[in-house]
């Protein structure tokens, strides 16, 4: 079961780094969009290697192991063939040009290198859930305002809604540069709230039945 030290995502992407044929020691990630900066710490703590982060804002807080940079996501400051991985979680859903985002990464990546993307699913009944010490009014809220966006027409990120994507939509985007796509949301679900939620009932949200309206959010690895 995950702990509190942060996101999921970055608990769960750091065993899958050291259970991959990526090195663990003496990599070169890069986080992009590290907003507070929590997981890109804790990413830089959990690994032998250096650890960088971009975001469109200079960072505001005290520095904790990786090196941050102000940068756009379009338009990534390193040379090709740089990382051995890519960590965009929670971030693709907010950019204004998401395929140059990707076509980026797949520069930066290393032959062999992984990106691990986390973003809301669309078709999500319940969204927010798990959201990394959100209280539950805000929570409460921002599933209101999902409701209010699809009853008018308007939930999907290009209209200003905080859409995400379904599984679909973000199949056929990343196909355009990644030939290898494993989907981890039902892995994730089961890392997150294994020990959390009675047993059956994860498995039920986890079924092929449920799984594309009961997860609140989508997780894919790519491998260039």
């Amino acid at each position: 079961m995950a702990d509190a030290s942060s996101h999921s995502g970055a608990q769960l992407f750091s065993e899958i780094i050291l259970n991959s044929q990526v090195p663990a020691n003496g990599l070169r990630g890069l986080v992009v969009g590290f907003g507070n900066g929590h997981e890109a710490c804790f990413l830089s703590n959990h690994f032998n290697g250096l650890v960088f982060g971009i975001d469109i804002r200079a960072p505001v807080f005290p520095l904790c192991g990786f090196i941050p940079t102000a940068a756009d996501a379009g338009f990534l400051p390193y040379l090709s063939n740089t990382f051995n991985f890519v960590f965009y979680h929670h971030v693709i859903e907010h950019v204004p040009e998401p395929m140059r985002t990707l076509s980026e990464i797949r520069r930066v990546l290393n032959p062999g290198g992984i990106l691990f993307i986390g973003t809301p699913n669309r078709h999500r009944l319940v969204g927010y859930v798990g959201s990394y010490q959100v209280p539950l009014r805000n929570k409460i809220k921002w599933n209101l305002i999902d409701y209010r966006d699809r009853i008018l027409g308007r939930f999907r990120n290009e209209l200003g809604a905080h859409a995400g994507y379904t599984r679909s939509e973000l199949s056929i985007m990343l196909k355009e540069y990644f030939s290898e796509v494993e989907w981890l949301t039902r892995e994730y679900l089961y890392f997150k709230y294994s020990g959390r939620l009675p047993h059956v009932m994860t498995n039920i949200f986890n079924s092929n039945l449920f799984l594309e309206y009961s997860a609140p959010s989508i997780y894919v690895l790519c491998r260039k």
